[in-house]
């Protein structure tokens, strides 16, 4: 039934479009015509938990908007994105590229008992644990059983299973999404693409709240600074500047912003 309204609501899908999908149901409707009651019932519960995670991504995307720190990015990432998707315990790292340390942000499970507090918050070198081999590969990790794992790191409780997956601007490291589960072999193939996804939208996300940051320090030295001081683009246009060049120019900043410096020379 879902699939059908989606279907008959995509107008501007083109023909090949629709038929691709047609396709798929039918496919899907002959193996249901062949399938146990409890392969039907298996097979529901997938679908419902690939819906449920298209919702969280896309809320996801939504909720990206208002985010402006890194702080708030982490933890909305572990208890808003990843809990929803029925993770237990997880932990937001980022990286701090001249230490080459491993810091953890965010977490849920048994290092946070409540609020954004973080119980025996971690700084793991690069390479070191699964997090550690996880940043300097920048490549995911998935571990069925950690018993006997050398790499692995056990923190406030041991757990059985485990997948890390980086966080990246392009081949840059920026930190990890660490995800650890008491159950051995629990963490699969869908959980690992559901988790990159989670990870691509997050790097984005990251390297903005850093240049906001950047950009709030550059503002607030401008402030302090009397004498005029402007910024311009490659072109020549005032991009920001402070109040000393209000008062040595005669105009309001906002007046400024978007002005060729070739005028004030002038």
């Amino acid at each position: 039934m879902m699939m059908v309204a989606c279907l008959t609501g995509a107008r501007n899908w083109s023909g090949k479009d629709r038929k691709i999908v047609v396709q798929d149901i039918h496919k899907l409707a002959d193996s249901l015509k062949y399938c146990t009651d409890e392969e039907r019932l298996e097979l529901l519960l997938r679908l419902r938990r690939q819906e449920e995670s298209q919702r969280v991504l896309n809320d996801f995307a939504v909720s990206l908007i208002q985010i402006s720190t890194v702080e708030d990015l982490a933890w909305y990432v572990v208890q808003e994105v990843v809990g929803r998707l029925g993770f237990v315990d997880c932990v937001f790292y980022t990286f701090d590229q001249k230490r080459q340390i491993l810091t953890q942000r965010a977490a849920i499970g048994d290092k946070n008992p409540e609020g954004r507090t973080i119980l025996n918050p971690l700084k793991i070198p690069l390479g070191r644990g699964i997090t550690g081999k996880v940043a300097a590969s920048g490549t995911s990790l998935l571990v069925g059983d950690v018993t006997g794992e050398e790499a692995y790191l056990p923190d406030i409780n041991s757990a059985r299973s485990e997948l890390c997956v980086p966080l990246l601007q392009g081949q840059q490291v920026l930190g990890v999404i660490d995800c650890e589960d008491p159950r051995p072999f629990h963490f699969t193939e869908a959980h690992l693409e559901v988790l990159q996804a989670v990870a691509a939208m997050a790097s984005s996300k990251l390297v903005e709240c850093r240049v906001i940051r950047q950009v709030r320090g550059q503002a607030q030295i401008l402030e302090r600074v009397r004498e005029a001081v402007i910024v311009t683009d490659v072109e020549g246009v005032l991009t920001e500047c402070n109040e000393g060049a209000s008062a040595v120019y005669g105009y309001r900043r906002d007046q400024l912003i978007g002005m060729p410096i070739a005028n004030l020379m002038a």
